[in-house]
């Protein structure tokens, strides 16, 4: 959500979308924390960004910024109604962040990779996407955890092992469970 957020404040007219496998629970989690990243950066609703609800016409469950940036939070979902995800058909984003990446397909992955397009060349950067995720062995840990520990990982990609421990701010009894 840092990353994002400040990703939205030096690039003016970028697009970037947060994404995780279901948006209830996106807005339940990942937007949380979004929000207490904004607090602790000092930022205001409605001076700093504005929050747009389901229903808006142009930018549905999006966070805006005066520059005229946007997040584009985005379910991901695997719908047997749209296997190829052409929801996303005409999305033009400048970069992405997929929380709980083990909870989406590797089709969804490939499908927001393939629609990082948006003001790339205008700023001269190179399209990223960042993934978090917990321990699953399914794409996530083929194409990326096990190339990381043979180191065999491809040199476009990183692997950051964060652990339990690493977090100063965690509970003990949150390590216990």
């Amino acid at each position: 959500c840092y990353w994002l957020t400040k990703m939205c404040f030096k690039y003016p007219e970028s697009k970037w979308l947060m994404g995780r496998a279901n948006m209830k629970t996106l807005k339940e989690t990942t937007y949380q924390s979004f929000l207490k990243v904004a607090n602790l950066q000092g930022m205001k609703s409605e001076r700093d960004f504005t929050v747009t609800a389901a229903q808006h016409k142009e930018f549905p469950n999006c966070i805006l910024f005066p520059n005229r940036s946007v997040i584009l939070m985005k379910d991901l979902a695997y719908y047997p109604s749209d296997p190829e995800f052409d929801e996303l058909g005409s999305l033009e984003i400048t970069g992405g962040f997929i929380d709980e990446a083990n909870q989406v397909t590797n089709k969804a992955k490939q499908i927001v990779s393939s629609r990082m397009r948006h003001n790339i060349e205008l700023y001269s950067i190179l399209p990223k996407l960042l993934m978090t995720c917990n321990p699953a062995k399914n794409y996530v840990y083929s194409e990326y955890y096990k190339p990381f520990k043979l180191g065999t990982l491809k040199p476009y990609q990183k692997f950051i092992q964060a652990l339990v421990n690493d977090n100063p701010d965690i509970e003990d009894r949150y390590k216990k469970e």
